[in-house]
């Protein structure tokens, strides 16, 4: 099958290069060598937001596992055991982008320093299988996405363009990065004495940054799987303005 087949174009100058979406944009481009965004250039109009494409973040998953930062004051990290995609994908190009291009030269870049507990993890790769054949059509993204947790009565819509509930220009999504800090500061308030492992011991941040950063082995690991891109000559990863996370509940 298509997938299964190897590199066509092996030395292709941009294979394996860090990507990133732009915000209202489609598809993903290169990330510019020194690409550093700015909350005045975001609100003057001179630039726009840039995030780093799926893979490129599921690539650093692989490194720091999908728990985030927060999470990461309780428990160790959580990896991906596999990913199971429909036939729309080439295998080889796939697990390169998931795990294979960290892995280059493992011993001797920056992953071999990783904190205790946090390792490269390479998540298996499957494909699932579809009673009729899918022919790929290119459409537009539509401009919502659900997400359901386990034990919720029904699914959330969000839009893509607000980051709100779809449909209610007020609503704040139970994803976002508000609710999430609410939750572990109500987590610390109510379990602080009966949770002896939390790195943030009986301090409870204030600032939604200062619970991201005061992970120091996370932080730690991020900075080293980053590393280990630029190493490798694959670009350098497209940080957010500090400002956007400098909010307090």
């Amino acid at each position: 099958p298509k997938e299964e087949e190897g590199d066509a174009h092996p030395n292709r100058q941009t294979r394996g290069l860090l990507r990133a979406k732009i915000e209202g944009g489609e598809g993903t481009i290169p990330v510019k060598r020194d690409a550093i965004l700015t909350w005045d250039g975001i609100l003057q109009g001179h630039q726009r937001l840039q995030f780093m494409s799926c893979s490129d973040k599921i690539a650093v998953w692989n490194v720091v596992g999908i728990q985030g930062a927060l999470l990461s004051h309780y428990i160790e990290p959580v990896y991906l055991e596999s990913v199971v995609l429909a036939s729309l994908f080439n295998y080889e190009h796939l697990v390169r982008a998931l795990h294979s291009r960290l892995n280059l030269n493992y011993d001797s870049n920056s992953l071999k320093d990783m904190p205790e507990t946090y390792a490269l993890n390479k998540s298996k790769v499957a494909k699932c299988q579809l009673k009729e054949d899918i022919t790929r059509q290119l459409t537009k993204a539509p401009n919502y996405a659900l997400n359901w947790i386990k034990g919720d009565d029904i699914p959330e819509l969000v839009s893509t363009e607000s980051g709100r509930i779809h449909g209610d220009s007020t609503g704040v999504s139970r994803l976002a990065k508000r609710s999430l800090f609410g939750r572990l500061c109500a987590l610390l308030g109510r379990n602080t004495a009966t949770l002896p492992t939390c790195s943030l011991g009986q301090n409870i941040p204030i600032v939604y940054r200062d619970g991201k950063t005061s992970a120091h082995e996370y932080q730690r690991a991020k900075t080293l799987c980053m590393q280990a891109f630029q190493e490798q000559n694959l670009g350098q990863w497209i940080q957010v303005p500090t400002e956007i996370d400098l909010f307090r509940l």
